[in-house]
């Protein structure tokens, strides 16, 4: 009897599926991770804000408003006459482009007089008067512009009508030009032609003003 003959399938191995399991499972672990990631980054990166712009806008001033400098000067004032007391002070002049005279040292100029009712709140005289009726005004000014090489001194003498000096009013010059004035309070002042007379220290007559005061 011959023994039987025959072939038995072995049975295949496993291992291949199980390796491409896993290898298809890692692929799908990275793509996951890899996925998370990106999500992650797309969101956590910081967004642009937009940026303020702030602006600060500086009023240019007006142009009715004058840049303005002064010089203080100090007035030694002598009355004579009490009745009308004379006073004194100086202007504030606009800053300006002005083309500067000179004359020579020691001489003084008197470049222009003349007599106001009012001085204004820049220190500018608001009219000219030759003629006042009693009463209308309270104050009579006489304004002065000076041209000279400071510092210089000149005095304003003001007279009455009968020629007697009722004040005098000391003005220091300190700058070039200078534009200076007196004044007096006109009380019950007598009519008739009142003169202001400007002078130098040495009393040297620069100028006369007159100015008639009607009833």
């Amino acid at each position: 009897m011959k023994p039987f003959v025959g072939y038995t399938r072995r049975p295949e191995p496993k291992w291949p599926y199980i390796l491409i399991a896993a290898i298809v499972v890692l692929i799908l672990l990275v793509m996951v991770v890899l996925g998370n990631i990106i999500v992650a980054l797309r969101y956590s990166a910081p967004t642009k804000k937009p940026i303020k712009v702030s602006s600060t806008i500086i009023a240019a001033p007006s142009s009715s408003t004058a840049s303005l400098t002064s010089s203080t000067f100090l007035t030694t004032v002598t009355v004579k006459k009490n009745d009308l007391p004379a006073s004194s002070s100086t202007t504030i002049k606009p800053v300006k482009e002005e083309k500067k005279e000179t004359v020579p040292p020691g001489e003084i100029k008197v470049e222009n007089i003349f007599f106001t009712s009012k001085i204004d709140g820049a220190n500018q005289p608001t009219n000219r008067l030759d003629k006042v009726a009693i009463g209308s005004v309270s104050r009579l000014y006489c304004y002065t512009k000076i041209i000279s090489q400071p510092p210089q001194t000149i005095h304003h003498l003001w007279v009455r009508p009968d020629g007697e000096i009722m004040g005098e009013v000391t003005l220091y010059i300190t700058n070039n030009p200078a534009y200076t004035w007196s004044y007096i309070g006109l009380g019950e002042p007598q009519a008739g032609k009142y003169r202001v007379l400007v002078k130098d220290r040495a009393g040297k007559t620069l100028a006369e003003k007159s100015i008639e005061l009607t009833r």
